[in-house]
Order: C-alpha cells, then sequence, then structure tokens
C-alpha cells in the first residue's frame, strides 16, 4: 500500500476525522498485534471479539485507530464497511490491471499459478491464501502497491450477491471462472444458483473486459455466449477453445500437455490442476506474458499446503488435500488417483462435507457409491454427522462391511489409518475445513 493520508482515507469512507489528518499510513490491519506507526487499525467487530477492545494496544504502537466510538481516528457507521470503502477508494488509484478469480474450486491454486506465471516479469500483488470474502478481498487489495502491473483477487461466496459486492469493491478489469461445482450448494439452494452467483463476477465487468471461462463445462459455456459485450477467452480440452489443451499425459507427481502448440510441464498430478493452470496461463496472456514464459515458470510452481501433497508421516503414505472439500471436489480427487496410482489400495479419510443443507444425506449417500465403485479404494474411514449414510451407501455397492469404519476425530482417524496402512497401500484426506484433517499428519509424525 502506498503512503495514503487520514484525511483522504476519511473522506473515501465517509467518516468523521478526529485525529491528524496529515498522517500518513502505509497498511491496513485487524489485528493489533501487527500493529506499527505505518498502520491504519481497523477495529471490527466479529462473533468472538470486538476489534474496538484492542484500540488501545494498536494505538499504544503507533498505530492510527479507525472505529465507531469517538475515540477513533476515524469515527464511521461500521468498521467493515468502511475496510471495504477503503479499498473501493484505493483501488481507483492503482495503475495496474485487477483481475478477480472465482469459482466452485481451484481459485486458490489458480491465482497461486497466475502469480508464478506474471512474477518474473513485472510486480505484481495476488491475495494471499483463502483472502477471498469481504474481509480478506480488501486486505489484498490494500496490500498492493502502486508499482504493481497486476492485482490478482481470489473472490470466494456461499450466497448470492457477494461475488457483486467483492466486484464493487475491486472493480476488476478481467475474470476467471475456473469451475462451477457443487460447493455450498446447501447455502445456495441449487447449482443454478450457484451459476448465477460466480457470473456476477462477469456482470461486473465493463464492456470489453475480459471473460475467462472453464469451455468444457456446457452450462458455463452456454451462459457465456450471452455476454456479446465481453472479450472471452474459454479454456479446456474441447475443439472450439480458445485455448486447447492436447496430448495430456499423467503421472504421479504432475502432467504435461500442449497448449496451443506451446509444450508445458506442470509439477502439480490432477487433470484438475491441468485445469487451474490453463485459467492461470489465460489471465497470464491478457497481461502480455509469452506462451514460453508461462511453460517456463508453471514447471517450477509448487501447489499450497494441503492440496494433493504427498507425505510420508510415521511410516505412512500419505495424499494431504485436506485443505477443503465438496461432493465433486472429492470424485474429481479420487476418480484422478485411479489413474495416478493405479496399483495402490486407498484408504479413502472423508472428513465431513460442509454447507450442502438439506443435501446433505443424499450427497454424502451418492459420496459413499462413487467411492465404493472405484476399484482401487479399499477402505473408506469417514467423521462427521454423515457419516453413517456414507459409510452405509458404500456397503450397498457391495464393499466389504469391515472395511468401513467411522471415526469421531483426527485422533482416531489417525490410529485407524495406521491399523489399516502397509505396503502398497496410500491414505488420501479429504474433508471440508472445519474437520481439521490435517491434524492427522502431526498425529502420525
Amino acid at each position: 500500500m502506498r503512503r495514503v493520508s487520514l484525511e483522504k482515507i476519511a473522506a473515501w469512507t465517509g467518516g468523521r476525522l478526529r485525529g491528524d489528518g496529515k498522517k500518513t499510513v502505509t497498511e491496513a490491519v485487524i489485528d493489533s498485534r501487527k500493529a506499527s506507526p505505518d498502520s491504519l487499525f481497523f477495529c471490527l467487530k466479529g462473533k468472538n471479539t470486538d476489534g474496538h477492545l484492542f484500540a488501545g494496544e494498536a494505538r499504544r504502537k503507533g498505530s492510527a485507530v479507525i472505529g465507531e466510538t469517538p475515540e477513533c481516528d476515524i469515527e464511521v457507521y461500521s468498521s467493515t464497511e468502511a475496510l471495504a470503502d477503503t479499498a473501493s477508494g484505493y483501488r481507483k488509484e492503482l495503475k495496474g490491471a485487477v483481475a478477480g478469480v472465482t469459482g466452485s474450486c481451484g481459485k486458490t491454486t489458480t491465482v497461486r499459478m497466475a502469480e508464478t506465471a506474471m512474477k518474473g516479469s513485472f510486480p505484481v500483488t495476488a491475495s494471499p491464501e483463502s483472502y477471498n470474502n469481504h474481509i480478506g478481498l480488501p486486505l489484498a487489495l490494500l496490500g498492493a502497491g502502486v508499482e504493481d502491473r497486476a492485482v490478482i483477487l481470489e473472490m470466494g461466496a456461499n450466497h448470492r450477491g457477494e461475488i457483486s459486492r467483492l466486484s464493487e469493491i475491486a472493480a476488476p478489469d478481467a475474470g476467471v471462472i475456473t469451475f462451477i461445482g457443487d460447493a455450498h450448494i446447501g447455502c445456495f439452494g441449487s447449482r443454478g444458483d450457484i451459476l448465477d452467483a460466480k457470473f456476477e463476477l462477469a456482470d461486473s465487468l465493463n464492456p470489453g473486459g475480459l471473460l475467462i471461462y472453464n469451455y468444457d463445462q456446457e452450462e458455463v459455456r452456454e451462459r457465456v455466449s450471452g455476454y456479446r459485450k465481453l472479450r472471452v477467452t474459454g479454456f479446456g480440452f474441447s475443439p472450439g477453445a480458445e485455448l486447447r489443451c492436447a496430448e495430456l499425459k499423467q503421472w504421479e507427481g504432475g502432467s504435461s500437455f500442449s497448449l496451443n502448440g506451446e509444450n508445458f510441464r506442470i509439477n502439480a498430478p490432477g487433470v484438475h490442476n491441468v485445469y487451474n493452470s490453463l485459467g492461470a496461463a489465460a489471465l497470464a496472456l491478457e497481461y502480455g506474458i509469452t506462451p514460453a514464459e508461462i511453460s517456463e515458470r508453471l514447471e517450477s510452481f509448487k501447489l499450497p499446503s494441503h492440496r494433493m501433497q504427498y507425505i510420508r508421516a510415521g511410516g505412512v503414505s500419505i495424499i494431504d488435500d485436506s485443505y477443503n472439500a465438496s461432493p465433486s471436489s472429492v470424485r474429481a480427487l479420487f476418480g484422478e488417483l485411479l489413474k495416478i496410482y493405479p496399483q495402490k489400495d486407498i484408504i479413502a479419510v472423508i472428513g465431513q462435507l460442509n454447507e450442502l443443507g438439506r443435501f446433505s444425506e443424499q450427497m454424502h449417500r451418492e459420496t459413499g457409491e462413487f467411492l465404493a465403485g472405484l476399484g482401487n479404494v479399499k477402505y473408506i474411514l469417514a467423521g462427521g454427522s454423515f457419516a453413517e449414510p456414507l459409510l452405509e451407501a458404500a456397503a450397498s455397492r457391495g464393499m466389504p462391511r469391515e472395511n468401513l469404519v467411522r471415526f469421531k476425530d483426527p485422533g482416531e482417524a489417525s490410529e485407524l489409518i495406521k491399523k489399516f496402512s502397509g505396503p502398497g497401500r496410500i491414505a488420501v484426506l479429504k474433508g471440508s475445513r472445519l474437520e481439521k484433517l490435517e491434524d492427522i499428519i502431526g498425529n502420525l509424525k
């Protein structure tokens, strides 16, 4: 963040300036422990705490304070809205182009890949991991420097209207829609509502803006055809895609393919990561990066934590994909593993799939049936409130009941993994974020 005066921030937020308007700040913080003489501390109110309680600590560290009381340097009606308004005002002063990345899954990896593809050519700011909501996105935007030529922002949502609001703040010049699946379907209500929500990003682009999308998803492709005033780039394996992938080869640690004639190699396993790299490549091309540069840089890309990471812990082989999960991402992951590890017996460790609402039991049953239908899934360990429907469905598809076990927490799951592990077997961790399956790795170590 370049240096900005409190006077200007008060104008952006419509707040009442009570401190020294000439004081300038270079960063926005919401944690008083990170406050400094150059920071502006936003007193946000959460479910469990109130940032105003820590305003004194921030001030003792020399930080300016913005909040909802007269004691603040800038008094505002809502600290949360003030954060958004500050980011929106700052966005107007940025010279670099802003891109938004949304979708049911693949957002964070696509952002990281795009950042990797561009960073060797010019300064780039990208959202820190999962800074994708009404708090994280403004903070990520305020972290951009005036010298940045590109700002890449992750946009998440579990309700209609949220991406529209994030787009109002970010005013993106380009948008990427990675994939439409069933994540958060309990909050949205239907897959159609999920599609509508993700396309709020497309609706926010000015005429002539670039929309990058997954061409292989028919429902997405059909929706894009209505956006006549946008430039569009579809990526995928289908013949009509502007950015077409071909000659795909996969192995345990990654994939190789050609993209419009350029050879690519990524050290990230699975077709879903190929799709992520296509979205990132399309965005990098928009910023003037050559295909050869993109190819070279993506080969050095490393996946973010808890995403398809192969680990040995306590003598057990593990694939840690525990960052988050939905029914569609479970299908994508285990379908890929059948190709990548055809000779391995898989121990599927499934935490509860959250935010499915009235579809929860049905989708857990469908997940159990799917896993049981895969030839190399030999054991299923399931946790959470819907573990029994998942395991019952797997049993109905012929899996031996003794190979289907419910666990109450990551500690018990760790013991079960040790019990069932052995030569030629690999445990695969997949569950929603709240299930904390990553704790299993620490337990085994």
